[in-house]
């Protein structure tokens, strides 16, 4: 077995926990939300918004690996090859969110250009950094502000996520911060720009909400803003050098984390699965971890069960294959 870097591999558990728990609690929760009243978002809400980060952080990771180690052209070409088989697959067997698959298999398009700039060409890794910052992520903050201050010529702007192209800064950012020492002194820095995230998109929606006489979904609509890249960003290195001394929990973390794709393929057929045998209209915070807990824990169990059948593991790795 490939040596893990235990801290990423928790970074990966995290961020797939908060993608299963927003695609699956997000229309059940109870927000408070009452049209043609002056909403002011509740802990629900407010805890919900810490979904903002769970995308983020799949693409900061990858970066981190990705960067940080030299992949040949051919390996590249067969990721590639293997992601655009990936899902043309799920696509004929199941609907589920599939931009994000486009939108890594773009990412290692651009990977041997990045790596370049990456290893050799300081400068101009940072620009590029600099440039997708710029836009959409200033960009979408500027509109932000216009809303909050009726700004009419900013309000009229409309928010975009330049075809996922945020995610690109987040896969550099990922590949610098892989490299950034973490003591115990920066710490409580980290912590406060966490919050500051997190009252930056809950602000946010609660702005946007209010304008719109509408629930504005600041969870996939967040991706692309400040506060999201602070919640991410600020989680990644806190969970730097993290240390576990038990080798049993480490090896159960392992086995989480290599099969975390699973879960972004099987929980929303799962869940479709579920609502059909018990009714259910809304739920609590409580429930709705606890049914994420168990529809993850079966997508983990469903891919160990093939990665040990040799058949299956033979002619389907390509299509539950870990990243």
């Amino acid at each position: 077995m490939k040596k893990r870097i235990i801290h990423l591999d928790l970074l990966k558990i995290i961020a797939m926990f908060l993608v299963s728990f927003y695609h699956i609690g997000y229309y059940y929760l109870d927000y408070g939300f009452m049209q043609n009243t002056h909403y002011i978002p509740n802990l629900n809400r407010i805890i919900m918004n810490i979904c903002a980060m769970s995308v983020p952080i799949f693409f900061t990771v990858s970066g981190a690996l990705m960067l940080n180690k030299k992949y040949t052209n051919k390996k590249i070409v067969t990721k590639i090859i293997n992601m655009i088989i990936l899902i043309i697959f799920w696509s004929l067997l199941i609907d589920y969110p599939r931009w994000f698959l486009i939108t890594l298999t773009g990412l290692y398009a651009v990977y041997p250009f990045i790596k370049q700039c990456f290893d050799k060409n300081t400068k101009l890794f940072y620009l590029i950094m600099l440039l997708v910052f710029i836009m959409p992520f200033i960009y979408n903050f500027i509109i932000f502000i216009g809303t909050m201050f009726d700004i009419k010529n900013l309000i009229n702007l409309k928010r975009t996520g330049l075809f996922t192209a945020y995610s690109l800064l987040y896969f550099m950012i990922g590949g610098v911060l892989f490299n950034v020492s973490v003591n115990k002194k920066i710490k409580p820095f980290l912590m406060i720009a966490f919050l500051i995230g997190l009252f930056l998109t809950s602000l946010e929606g609660y702005i946007v909400t209010n304008f719109n006489n509408a629930m504005f979904d600041n969870v996939n609509s967040s991706f692309p803003t400040v506060g999201a890249l602070l919640m991410s960003g600020s989680v990644f290195l806190l969970f730097k050098d993290f240390q576990i001394k038990s080798e049993k929990v480490k090896n159960l973390i392992v086995i989480i984390a290599s099969n975390c794709f699973a879960v972004y393929l099987f929980h929303l057929f799962l869940w479709s699965l579920l609502v059909k045998v018990i009714k259910i209209n809304s739920m609590d915070m409580f429930l709705c971890i606890l049914i994420c807990i168990f529809i993850d824990s079966i997508a983990i169990i469903v891919s160990i069960i093939i990665s040990k059948i040799p058949y299956l593991k033979k002619n389907t790795s390509i299509l539950i294959m870990n990243l």
